[in-house]
């Protein structure tokens, strides 16, 4: 299965718009991480549609 084979899956059974990913770790490293990306001019562009909602339990 190639990659185009996934992305034609996912595209076909998952409405992307309704989809929420959660992300565990260390908050200060993936914060970095998604702050790099958003600066990224490709990167940025890809990620111009996303929500990004930041809850923090300590």
């Amino acid at each position: 299965m190639t990659k185009e084979d996934v992305n034609a899956q996912v595209k076909k059974y998952f409405d992307l718009n309704k989809m929420t990913t959660v992300i565990v770790g260390d908050k200060n490293y993936i914060e970095a991480k998604l702050d790099a990306a958003l600066k990224d001019a490709k990167t940025k562009e890809e990620l111009k549609n996303v929500k990004l909602k930041k809850i923090s339990v300590d």
